[in-house]
């Protein structure tokens, strides 16, 4: 599929036609089950953790690390953040309701959600402490300063922690924060245009 949400549903056809499970992400328990562990690594990180910056998508991967510091560590701030060009999520959350859009227009392309789970957002009331939408520059600019200073290699959906901390300094001053790497995925045309 062209996007994320048509390649889920070319998914759920294949699996119909196979007459196999789909595992979607957010709505089977497993997904948020597997975030869920690092939230649980996350609690071994002998600093006192301030906020949390959580990359969403379809919304397992802050459900699952988000219910166990809402239950574990209450006073950590949990934000989601999302890219600007693709904000269905983070614009259903604060609207209360679901809102989908026709396109997606972002690099960061495992996150680029048109049409949010609606269990996902069920999930995430009484979790999210505020949202962020970041531009696809400063998510350029997180992975070329990820890569710059750790040596790792993160596509654009896992850049979108430190994208926010670019876009929003003072917010996140005088704090421990944390944010979550996730994929590597680039092609080699990626690295090259992105992280020089």
């Amino acid at each position: 599929g062209e996007d994320f949400d048509t390649a889920k549903l070319k998914a759920r056809e294949k699996a119909k036609e196979l007459n196999a499970r789909f595992v979607e992400d957010s709505l089977d328990i497993e997904t948020l089950e597997g975030a869920a562990t690092i939230g649980l690594e996350l609690l071994k990180v002998p600093q006192k953790i301030d906020t949390i910056l959580i990359p969403v998508g379809n919304g397992a991967l802050f459900n699952g690390i988000a219910r166990i510091f809402k239950i574990l560590k209450p006073e950590t701030k949990l934000i989601a953040i999302q890219a600007k060009g693709a904000p269905a999520m983070i614009e259903s959350w604060r609207a209360s309701h679901f809102i989908s859009h026709d396109s997606v227009n972002t690099i960061a392309d495992g996150i680029a959600v048109r049409m949010p789970v609606p269990q996902a957002l069920e999930d995430m009331k009484g979790l999210v402490v505020d949202a962020l939408l970041v531009d696809d520059r400063s998510i350029i600019q997180a992975m070329k300063l990820i890569h710059q200073h750790s040596g790792l290699v993160v596509e654009p959906s896992g850049a979108v922690g430190i994208a926010a901390i670019l876009e929003n300094p003072k917010m996140f001053q005088n704090q421990t924060v944390v944010t979550i790497f996730c994929g590597g995925n680039l092609t080699e045309e990626q690295r090259k245009n992105w992280l020089g």
